[in-house]
């Protein structure tokens, strides 16, 4: 393995790229830069969360290190866990919206930020060079974190500014980590909630369900005349609607929502929001019609919250659902993006189908081509991204790049025109697919 890190954290199918023993070598590894102290941890619903986080929490007892157990708990329930007491970081078992048989190690320091390159670049070397172990005094221990979830929910709760209790809903908690702490929330909220794949079995995790595929969902919201539908992922840090219709609305389209609202109440720093440059280009069209600048940055909610914290923006997120209130969280928080968007749904009284009619949408289409190695290609997946972008010029966006989370080139074409924007792809994966032969 050349790279261990990629977008967002070390992820791979567990028993061919991840395992035990790279599990507890990451620990001890993570036990040297962070250094010693008590760690916190937590997990999704894979059947092999509890195996990794076993041999992770091992790494670091075995380097002297303390660590607390959260249990099944959201990504960004962990992020903010970890500022409510002194932790020298905290790590999640999860690989967020990919099958069951992967899975994932995402670290974070002890302010509840994901780890810079700078500290994964650390790790990996000293991982490379097996230059991670050293004698040790005494053995950490390793505690059962009481509540968390609860706790959690209430902090959720604490950041709702209105009264959301009129409107009926479906949940799509993916069989992830949400099943059991978005119903705590909603119960909290006085939502009439209808929730589905709320039952993880270690294997149904987005299976099916969740953010990755909300047609049932769309069809339960339809069938039951609801207000509308919410999906989040297996780590839930990403979350996606459908309308009172059906109608999948976007990342892109929550940014835009959630940016009208935010500028119309003068709580919008900086009349600026940071995207990727995987977004919609209609987002761009729609704020800069309303004053507010789009700053484009790279694929990642890590880039993401790094650009916000540059220019003072409070409000980012991806097309995929990582939505960042910078205000409340550090990173995208699938629960409280829910809140947020249902929050402006109460505001307006209006369909939500109707709230998003004036946001001008692009014709999407994205591909994605499996490899094997995924460092060696990047130079020329970079040529053809540069060449696509030279030759769309002003029609429309097209982003080449290899994968941060699975071993594939990802391509997005994005103009106004389907049928163009199917051609265009077409033209590119041509291309890819000649230089891999």
């Amino acid at each position: 393995m050349d790279k261990l890190f990629g977008t967002d954290g070390v992820r791979g199918i567990v028993g061919k790229e991840l395992g035990c023993e790279l599990a507890m070598n990451i620990g001890r590894c993570t036990a040297i830069v962070l250094g010693k102290g008590k760690y916190l941890m937590a997990r999704d619903t894979r059947l092999s969360s509890d195996m990794l986080f076993m041999a992770v929490a091992c790494g670091l007892c075995s380097m002297g290190c303390d660590v607390d157990d959260a249990g099944v708990l959201p990504t960004p329930g962990l992020s903010y866990l970890l500022l409510r007491e002194e932790y020298a970081g905290g790590i999640m078992i999860s690989a967020s919206h990919n099958p069951w048989e992967y899975n994932g190690i995402k670290i974070f320091d002890g302010k509840g930020e994901k780890l810079s390159c700078d500290k994964e670049n650390e790790i990996e070397h000293l991982l490379f060079e097996s230059r991670y172990w050293r004698e040790y005094e005494k053995c950490g221990t390793a505690n059962i974190v009481t509540h968390a979830q609860m706790d959690y929910a209430h902090h959720l709760y604490s950041l709702l500014d209105t009264d959301i209790s009129e409107l009926e809903i479906a949940v799509d908690c993916a069989n992830g980590a949400a099943s059991s702490v978005a119903s705590m929330l909603f119960d909290l909220t006085g939502c009439r909630t209808h929730f589905i794949f709320c039952e993880p079995d270690g294997k149904n995790i987005n299976d099916r369900c969740g953010s990755t595929d909300m047609s049932q969902l769309s069809r339960y919201v339809r069938e039951n005349h609801l207000d509308c539908g919410i999906a989040f992922d297996g780590d839930a840090d990403r979350c996606l609607f459908t309308d009172e219709k059906g109608n999948r609305i976007s990342g892109d389209i929550i940014m835009a929502l959630c940016a009208r609202d935010l500028a119309s109440r003068g709580m919008l720093k900086g009349e600026r929001i940071i995207a990727t440059v995987m977004s919609d280009p209609g987002l761009s069209e729609f704020c800069e019609g309303l004053g507010i600048k789009v700053e484009l940055c790279n694929v990642g909610d890590r880039n993401v919250s790094l650009t916000m914290k540059k220019t003072g923006a409070n409000l980012g997120g991806e097309e995929s659902g990582h939505i960042i209130f910078g205000d409340m969280a550090t990173h995208g928080d699938g629960l409280l993006t829910s809140l947020m968007m249902l929050s402006v749904m109460a505001r307006k009284k209006l369909p939500l189908s109707e709230l998003v009619f004036d946001i001008p949408r692009y014709s999407t289409v994205t591909r994605n081509i499996r490899v094997t190695d995924r460092e060696g290609i990047k130079e020329k997946v970079k040529e053809v991204n540069d060449e696509a972008t030279k030759e769309l010029g002003n029609k429309g966006r097209a982003v080449v790049r290899v994968s941060g989370t699975e071993s594939c080139i990802r391509i997005s074409v994005s103009t106004k025109d389907a049928l163009f924007s199917e051609a265009t792809a077409d033209r590119i994966e041509s291309r890819i697919r000649e230089f891999l032969k």
